[in-house]
């Protein structure tokens, strides 16, 4: 018995072992076949994917995970006269621009070693004519399941007429910013001119007027009517100079001055005026209303000389009116105005009405120098506002204006 027992093992281990060997057999063309399925399967992927990529509008090529291009179509091909192994083995120094090459290829090598998007845009020579276009160049990961990049696939786009329009703009906004720095440089001398001529001629002005207001008081019974006429227009014009000297120094002022923004009462501010104003026309009955509440960020001192300015011409401008009306206020689109009912003027010239010096009315019907808007426009420009217009001759006049928050 104890014999036997080998024996019967042994058996079993050979019946086990032939049945294991038939079995394999039996296995190995189910998997032979699978394998060929899968690789039928890849083969009409990458047909598909070949015949899509025939048929965008963008050159196309792939790469393996390494980075080694195996595939480009024919729009690249076309487009830069090389073949499929010239296009896989070369480093492309002959059709990329000697000034793109070196950034083009860092940010590949980049991408490889980062599994990144690449994106890149140079220059590339068309085979057609020798012309180097711009075009934009970006590489995609294709990642397995488990994350690990597969493949590469790339598309080359013609971007060189919006690359040209973007180039094109920025010529522009350079030669645009040259010009606005001259032209600011040119207005802070005109400034420093307006105000060094404005503050030299105040000493000969004030000689003027000290010297013929002696001459009317101590021998102005011995200059006899026509006299004493040459002499008061003497005074006359130069208290006109004087005014315009105020008026030209304000302006400068205004040009030159730092901002110093805080919360600004203008109802406040603009009652004050008004209040000024009366007191130096004590005859004058002008109805007056001021909106209350209205409080803008501003610079203080800027905006009593907008106030000054343009409340000032609307008292002036309705000096001839039997009822005369001036209302302040600000409208639902957060704009303030000034309106009147005065003299107005004709809009076909509004676009001189922010000029210095020009005038819509005769000296004699309503004096001034003509600067009070020209420093209203710079007070508001200098808060990165607007200013505009709305009237008509005999129908008065409606100034808006707007103080912006983001200044410039």
């Amino acid at each position: 018995r104890h014999t036997a027992k080998p024996a019967l093992t042994t058996t079993r281990n050979a019946i086990s072992k032939s049945y294991s060997t038939h079995s394999k057999k039996k296995r190995l063309p189910s998997v032979t076949s699978s394998l060929h399925f899968l690789n039928e399967k890849s083969v009409h992927q990458k047909r598909q994917f070949q015949n899509i990529a025939e048929l965008i509008p963008h050159m196309v090529w792939t790469a393996t995970a390494d980075g080694r291009r195996d595939y480009f179509n024919r729009n690249w091909m076309e487009y830069t006269g090389l073949s499929v192994s010239e296009s896989a083995t070369s480093d492309w120094s002959g059709i990329i621009h000697p000034d793109d090459q070196a950034g083009r290829d860092e940010a590949w090598n980049h991408a490889l070693k980062t599994g990144q998007i690449f994106d890149a845009r140079y220059r590339l020579k068309r085979r057609r004519d020798g012309a180097y276009l711009w075009h934009q160049e970006r590489a995609v990961p294709l990642r397995d399941s488990d994350g690990r990049i597969e493949r590469w696939f790339a598309t080359v786009t013609d971007v060189h007429e919006q690359q040209t329009l973007v180039e094109e703009l920025q010529r522009q906004r350079d030669l645009l910013e040259k010009s606005s720095t001259a032209l600011r440089e040119m207005n802070s001398e005109l400034e420093t001119f307006a105000y060094s001529i404005s503050h030299d001629l105040r000493t000969p002005l004030r000689g003027i007027s000290g010297f013929s207001a002696a001459l009317e008081e101590d021998y102005g019974h011995l200059l006899g009517r026509e006299g004493q006429t040459f002499l008061g227009r003497i005074r006359a014009a130069t208290a006109r100079m004087g005014h315009m000297v105020d008026d030209l120094l304000g302006l400068a002022r205004v040009g030159r001055a730092d901002l110093v923004i805080h919360p600004v009462d203008l109802s406040a501010a603009a009652t004050v005026v008004i209040e000024r104003l009366r007191t130096e026309s004590p005859a004058r009955i002008v109805e007056a209303f001021i909106q209350p509440g209205m409080v803008v960020d501003a610079d203080p001192g800027l905006v009593n000389i907008l106030l000054e300015n343009l409340l000032g011409n609307a008292w002036k401008f309705t000096k001839n009116v039997e009822r005369s009306r001036i209302e302040m206020g600000r409208t639902e689109s957060g704009e303030f105005f000034v309106k009147d009912n005065g003299a107005g003027f004709d809009l076909r010239f509004a676009a001189r009405l922010y000029t210095p010096f020009q005038r819509f009315h005769s000296p004699e019907e309503f004096p001034g120098t003509g600067l009070g808007l020209a420093i209203v426009q710079r007070v508001v420009r200098r808060h990165g506002g607007e200013i505009r217009a709305e009237t008509a001759p005999g129908e008065g006049a409606t100034l808006f204006f707007r103080l912006s928050s983001g200044l410039p």
